[in-house]
């Protein structure tokens, strides 16, 4: 472990000294850290000074602060260690997310760190992967782990039983799940074998390896006799990589007479709807047919157990099939839905047979862009848009970060970002547009400094208007936001006499106390600098 740790440090070590030595970038990428997920608490992933071998006073910041990746990972900021926070859970952390710091893909759990670098004001790039551990059990969809379907007793030799496979959060043994069948009673009187869509004859007392990731079922391989036999009982159990077992117990009813299922034209049907698609839209019609007639042959149509969760978002009308959307979509919040519609006939025995929808959102430009502003330890503010600046503050620093989002994905989640200077002052109006200067880092992030130097004499408010802009063509949006900002006075100014010499001339028989002359001077800076008190030098030269 000890080796392992150090030739990773070595390679940390090399990609930031090639960036050092070979580019005048102020943005340097690390080397992958790659951690499983419980690594422990407040474990060293990185130390920067050591990296950047930094010897002078600096401090390091996370350019994202208050967000998703300050919830896992800790930043010294005097040493630029990065230590884990808390317990990692990556199943908690990067299933079914769309979080802008992190990306998410199969088995991918992939942090993009962004830390600042006071003292040479460098961007580091600190990508992170938190690998897969199995510590979850697989599980099926079925409430109490117990299922009933029901088979007439004249279905015929290779009937399908189709059971929704279990699940199991670890990304990977998602397709690694293997199926055994055990029996009760007597095997060769069970008329059953359990099949993959793949791989057919299966041995019911072997292991079997889902290949397809959405069906499983049980194929007769004897005719039934319900008057001899009228159920079957059987449990599937269900097994991941790391012997972590869950089981599903299954009683097959043998029903009489109906003896044909529905069966839909389609195994699977996909549709792809814009997200702003008004509610009541039909989506898709569903479609099955039985060979039955009468009442056995009339078909009701209705999402199954285990997809009832969609009810509130999608609607079936249970005699046409017709699918319609129940309540608004949003493509930031998810991209797609897959759940099964259940074709039941109306026979005395009903029979019912499965089918797959896949619903998949395009998104459209609807959410407009964001604009966060954030500042360096040393600015002193009392909220977001109103920030104190003193007026000696170097004009060449930046003093704040300006971060821009969009949720939307394409050209309408790149934005955009400028502003229009419009400036406040207590004696008069400056049209300052080139007070001010943008320096964009990267496609999301921008750093404010100015342009000239501060004078709160001359000019004591500024007030900046940024505009962010995504970059769609056709029906672009567009936000706003307004920042204050108030120079503080610092006293620079020397008091000035309003006269450089004053000539008295005094009766020698003058009163005490008497009043000469009055003597004034001014100091142009404000509140306590701009007080000026006086006193008398003395002195043993004497007036001729």
């Amino acid at each position: 472990m000890a080796i392992m740790l150090l030739l990773f440090s070595l390679l940390l070590w090399l990609n930031v000294h090639n960036h050092i030595q070979c580019s005048s970038s102020i943005t340097i990428d690390l080397a992958t850290i790659t951690i499983p997920e419980h690594t422990a608490v407040n474990h060293l992933l990185v130390s920067l000074s050591n990296m950047l071998h930094k010897t002078t006073k600096t401090s390091y910041h996370f350019l994202q602060p208050n967000s998703d990746p300050q919830r896992y990972f800790k930043l010294d900021s005097k040493t630029g260690e990065l230590r884990t926070a808390i317990d990692l859970d990556r199943e908690q952390i990067c299933q079914n997310s769309n979080n802008q710091h992190y990306h998410h893909h199969y088995s991918s759990c992939k942090f993009h760190l962004k830390i600042f670098e006071v003292s040479n004001q460098t961007l580091i790039h600190i990508p992170i992967i938190i690998t897969d551990v199995n510590d979850n059990q697989p599980h099926f969809p079925y409430p109490l782990s117990t299922i009933t379907p029901h088979i007439s007793e004249n279905s015929p030799l290779q009937s399908k039983l189709f059971i929704e496979q279990a699940n199991d959060r670890d990304e990977l043994d998602y397709h690694r799940l293997t199926y055994r069948l055990i029996i009760q009673g007597n095997p060769s009187d069970f008329p059953f074998e359990l099949e993959t869509p793949d791989i057919l004859n299966v041995d019911t007392n072997s292991l079997t390896s889902l290949t397809d990731p959405n069906r499983l079922a049980l194929v007769l391989k004897q005719t039934l006799d319900r008057e001899k036999i009228d159920n079957y009982n059987c449990t599937i159990v269900v097994i991941d990589t790391a012997k972590h077992e869950a089981f599903l117990y299954v009683r097959i009813i043998v029903d009489d007479v109906n003896d044909c299922s529905p069966s839909f034209e389609y195994d699977k049907y996909s549709v792809q709807i814009a997200e702003n698609i008004p509610v009541n839209t039909t989506l898709v019609q569903v479609h099955a047919k039985d060979d039955d007639i009468g009442q056995n042959a009339k078909i009701f149509y209705s999402l199954t157990d285990a997809s009832k969760q969609y009810e509130n978002q999608f609607a079936i009308e249970n005699t046409s099939g017709v699918i319609t959307l129940k309540s608004k979509l949003d493509y930031e919040q998810r991209t797609s839905y897959i759940f099964y519609i259940e074709a039941k006939d109306s026979g005395n025995e009903p029979r019912s047979s499965h089918t797959l929808v896949n619903i998949t959102l395009i998104d459209v430009n609807d959410v407009a862009p964001q604009i966060q502003i954030r500042f360096l330890p040393e600015i002193n503010y009392n909220n977001i848009d109103l920030v104190e600046i003193e007026e000696n503050y170097p004009k060449e620093k930046f003093f704040a970060q300006i971060i821009v989002t969009d949720r939307d994905t394409g050209l309408g989640g790149q934005v955009k970002l400028s502003f229009v200077s419009n400036t406040e002052t207590n004696t008069n109006t400056d049209n300052d547009n080139d007070s001010f200067r943008l320096y964009q880092i990267d496609n999301s992030t921008y750093l404010l400094n100015r342009s000239k130097t501060f004078d709160s004499e001359q000019q004591q408010w500024h007030r900046l208007t940024f505009y962010a802009e995504d970059l769609d063509p056709k029906q672009p949006l567009s936000t706003t936001k307004t920042l204050i900002i108030r120079v503080i006075d610092v006293n620079d100014n020397e008091p000035v006499f309003l006269q450089s010499q004053y000539i008295l001339s005094i009766d020698e028989n003058n009163s005490m106390n008497e009043t000469l002359t009055r003597i004034e001077a001014y100091d142009p800076d404000s509140a306590d600098n701009g007080y000026i008190s006086y006193s008398l030098e003395t002195s043993n030269d004497t007036v001729p």
